[in-house]
């Protein structure tokens, strides 16, 4: 195969593209399997959990890769490797996840006070590490140590007896504190991911060292070496370290000495275009999960909807997985993004968001719930995303992401205000923490999803459209005749019972006190007009007579004050709510004359 990249002829040989096929496939299974490790370490939620279900998760891990490889080996041309066989060769070589395990395990030992267990522990690992280097299958050198496959059966045995033998010491909250904070740390979570990672890439260097000694004729034209000077150009590169006259050369001797690195692939598109398409050709020779022509179209398409920010937003979400899924579609309503991103979710958030556009009743039940509940938004905004924060997964707590807004119980936030998004123990928009308990551990992709219909937004037009719905669904719909409006208003203040004024507020029921309230201030001030019913109470008085305060009914709200004439708002004409004076929950109130 010839290839003509930025004026060099490029030849790949069958033989060098099946070394690199073979190492893709390596590469797509440590990728993935590595991200899968990541999801069950933030259900482990413990250093102990850790140790305890670490080796095993791995070693089911690993178990799907040896079937996989064994598959391969049968593949080309090698029929006498079963699992067992191969499982034997890789345990003595891979020992990463072992290690890293170890190590997080003996800082675990000296925090309680268990130095000496923690030294000797660290000597059997150095002798056992020793003992397997020199033996095995003969690996020239590409890999050492053992892996987990292996070492569960020696090293994780006495991690289990040391770990019961020192676990009642976990009493004092200072320690306790310290070990927590060595499981939060990122840099723990990542020593287990890159742990899987490792462990399998060098299972890779087991299968090719199989099949040239069982296959001689497999002939392998790439070397650790060539990678090296690859890995070294592309940081060179990076780094601008590089004459601009040479800049095509390097990325050409960047690419073809390792054609199976996508990372390559993305940084001489960037350098260099593809104007030809030749480069694009070229990274599908080699199964490259890069689609060059893609990302032609998805950069035509963001610098046109972000026009000169383009750059700047390049930059600032260079790691947001929501917004490199969708820069071919910016600019193209929020609603119809959602069905991507939710693909793109996982773990314990995949479980608690959901889709205004789903067809599944049970899930349309839980967004009703949530409508009637604390998301009160107007006709004129479109609702996309419900995140259920409910203990029983009922929608009733949580937020709802509209097109223009964010609700909460507790308030309204529009997206067009949000100015930071962080997460500590939760998500925290603007100051205000968000209803996200039940995925501490999973906020990341959270916030990646929020941050990313933040920067989009931002850039869309605002055009109130009055003719839509509250929501797309009909069975959802809230309709507003009196019997469902004052079930609408006492569910409302439900959700607001935890707060400060929730005391002075009544809605129209037949409960005695609340007639008596209504009735006074029906007769003191709030003069009701055709098809005009009561729904909310406010009362203002000192004694609790209700012949002050306000009155919220389907038309409008009426409000009298002390020494003062009573007057009416229509809802038809108010154009901005303030409140002033000492209320103790201004954002509760707020939300409630809001809506």
């Amino acid at each position: 195969m010839e290839y003509n990249l930025w004026g060099y002829e490029v030849e790949v040989t069958k033989k060098e593209a099946t070394f690199i096929l073979l190492k893709r496939q390596f590469i797509q299974w440590a990728e993935e399997y590595s991200e899968d490790m990541g999801y069950f370490y933030d259900d482990y939620k413990s250093i102990g959990r850790l140790i305890e279900y670490a080796p095993k998760t791995a070693k089911h891990i690993y178990s799907k890769v040896i079937q996989n490889s064994v598959d391969l080996l049968r593949n080309n041309g090698v029929y006498h490797i079963d699992n067992e066989t191969f499982t034997n060769y890789c345990e003595h070589y891979c020992f990463n996840l072992s290690n890293n395990l170890s190590e997080i395990y003996e800082k675990y030992m000296e925090l309680v006070g268990e130095r000496q267990l923690a030294e000797e522990f660290r000597r059997y690992r150095k002798s056992t590490r020793a003992r397997v280097v020199g033996g095995g299958f003969g690996i020239s050198g590409a890999v050492k140590g053992m892996a987990i496959a292996g070492a569960a059966n020696a090293t994780t045995g006495l991690i289990h007896s040391l770990f019961n033998s020192v676990g009642g010491a976990m009493t004092n909250a200072k320690i306790n504190k310290e070990i927590n904070r060595i499981y939060d740390a990122p840099k723990t979570k990542q020593a287990i991911v890159d742990g899987i990672y490792l462990d399998i890439m060098d299972m890779f260097n087991v299968f090719i060292e199989v099949c040239q000694t069982v296959n001689p004729n497999l002939e392998i034209e790439y070397t650790q070496e060539m990678e090296q000077r690859a890995k070294t150009i592309y940081h060179n590169l990076v780094e601008n370290l590089i004459p601009q006259v040479n800049i095509e050369e390097a990325v050409v001797d960047m690419l073809i000495n390792a054609p199976h690195i996508d990372d390559y692939y993305l940084l001489a598109y960037h350098l260099l275009g593809d104007e030809d398409g030749e480069l694009d050709k070229f990274s599908k020779a080699f199964y490259s999960s890069i689609d060059i022509g893609f990302i032609k179209q998805a950069d035509d398409n963001a610098k046109a909807f972000f026009g000169t920010d383009y750059n700047k937003i390049e930059n600032d979400m260079k790691y947001n997985n929501f917004y490199k899924a969708l820069r071919h579609t910016v600019g193209s309503p929020l609603k119809d993004m959602a069905s991507t991103c939710l693909e793109l979710v996982s773990g314990g958030l995949a479980e608690r968001l959901y889709s205004f556009e789903t067809e599944d009743k049970y899930d349309q039940v839980k967004l009703k719930n949530a409508i009637s509940t604390f998301a009160f938004f107007p006709k004129y905004e479109t609702p996309i995303f419900l995140f259920d924060n409910s203990t029983f997964s009922n929608g009733k707590d949580g937020f709802v992401i509209t097109d223009k807004s964010i609700y909460y119980p507790g308030g309204r936030i529009k997206i067009k205000d949000i100015t930071e998004i962080k997460r500590d123990l939760g998500i925290i928009i603007n100051g205000i923490k968000m209803p996200t308990s039940v995925i501490l551990t999973s906020t990341y992709q959270l916030e990646n999803l929020l941050n990313f219909i933040k920067t989009i937004s931002h850039y869309m037009p605002d055009i109130i459209n009055s003719g839509e719905h509250f929501i797309y669904k009909p069975e959802l719909t809230f309709n507003l005749n009196e019997e469902s409006s004052s079930q609408y208003a006492q569910e409302l203040l439900t959700s607001l019972s935890n707060s400060d004024l929730s005391k002075y507020l009544y809605s129209f029921s037949n409960d005695v006190k609340s007639v008596k309230k209504f009735n006074n201030a029906l007769s003191s001030y709030a003069k009701l007009g055709e098809e005009e019913f009561a729904l909310i109470l406010f009362d203002n008085t000192a004694f609790g007579s209700a012949k002050d305060g306000c009155l919220i009914s389907n038309k409008g709200i009426h409000v009298h004050n002390t020494f003062s004439s009573a007057k009416f708002f229509s809802f038809d004409t108010i154009q901005s709510i303030e409140l002033k004076g000492t209320f103790s929950k201004v954002t509760t109130a707020m939300r409630l004359f809001h809506y």
